[in-house]
């Protein structure tokens, strides 16, 4: 494997554009490059997956069964990332990845990032970022095929920074009752 190559077209990507250099080695570290012919299942719906895929090179379809026929929902070309969804919920693949050009993919397995927690964090939140993205656009662009659906704004699902669950509470402190003076 190619690591100054797979370091340089990491920063190809939408997901990894914020990442430092340092940031991507460590990733492209941590992954393992598999060369696929046409034809091949990347990932089956229904399926488990725990690993994220980086398409280097190549084009694949994206299909949902539904009544057990296929429906391409869409043909993605290189740099992409896949797998995502699955890779950040652990449930089951939510759609088939068939190889429909050769292509190179880098599989990032969630479990190697055992030591590099701060690493996970920031793939993480720079997927909620894409994903973010998709469903704002895919809502933009039914509000325009259905406006009647739509009486307001889309929802903005652009994160606001770090959120905290069970934030530590200043602690308030009461002044003692004075008591009056006879």
């Amino acid at each position: 494997m190619d690591t100054a190559a797979l370091i340089d077209e990491l920063g190809t990507v939408e997901t990894f554009h914020a990442f430092t250099t340092a940031d991507r080695a460590a990733l492209a570290a941590l992954c393992s490059v598999r060369q696929l012919p046409a034809g091949v299942r990347l990932l089956a719906q229904g399926s488990a997956n725990t690993s994220l895929f980086f398409l280097r090179r190549g084009q694949v379809t994206v299909s949902i069964r539904r009544g057990g026929l296929p429906e391409v929902v869409a043909i993605v070309s290189a740099p992409a990332i896949l797998g995502e969804v699955s890779f950040l919920s652990g449930r089951w693949c939510s759609a088939d990845i068939d190889v429909l050009v050769d292509a190179s993919v880098a599989e990032l397995p969630a479990a190697g990032f055992h030591h590099e927690p701060a690493l996970y964090a920031r793939v993480v939140q720079a997927l909620a970022l894409v994903l973010a993205e998709r469903l704002h656009a895919s809502n933009t662009q039914a509000k325009r095929r259905t406006p009647r659906r739509w009486t307001r704004r889309t929802r903005n699902w652009t994160p606001v920074g770090a959120v905290y669950l069970n934030p530590i509470k200043q602690e308030v402190r009461i002044a003692p009752i004075a008591s009056p003076v006879r």
